[in-house]
């Protein structure tokens, strides 16, 4: 079937904006947060984007794949309590918060 690719800030999505396929490494941001109703983040889709020091999951995320993140030391997860991301942020050993302990990363 169709993919329907976009790109929506410089990273790759497919399936109308559920899947999150690659977010590429010379993108200068530090911060990135996920659109709503993303559903997957496919394997190394952030891998080694240094850059980032946090990424925000909404709740709709339940699939993120192997090495979503793969090189990252600086990162910070942001993800709903009881969520796949929180989750997913212990089972890889990757710093994680809540969004609402997160207001001290709005600056």
């Amino acid at each position: 079937g169709q993919q329907y690719l976009s790109m929506i800030n410089g990273v790759l999505f497919g399936d109308a904006g559920r899947r999150l396929i690659f977010c590429p490494r010379m993108l200068p941001m530090e911060r990135y947060v996920v659109p709503e109703n993303t559903e997957r983040i496919d394997v190394r889709a952030f891998s080694f984007c240094t850059k980032l020091l946090s990424v925000t999951l909404p709740d709709s995320v339940t699939d993120i794949g192997d090495n979503a993140f793969e090189g990252h030391v600086n990162l910070t997860l942001v993800a709903g309590r009881g969520s796949h991301g929180e989750q997913y942020a212990r089972e890889n050993d990757i710093k994680y918060t809540y969004p609402d302990a997160a207001d001290w990363l709005t600056e």
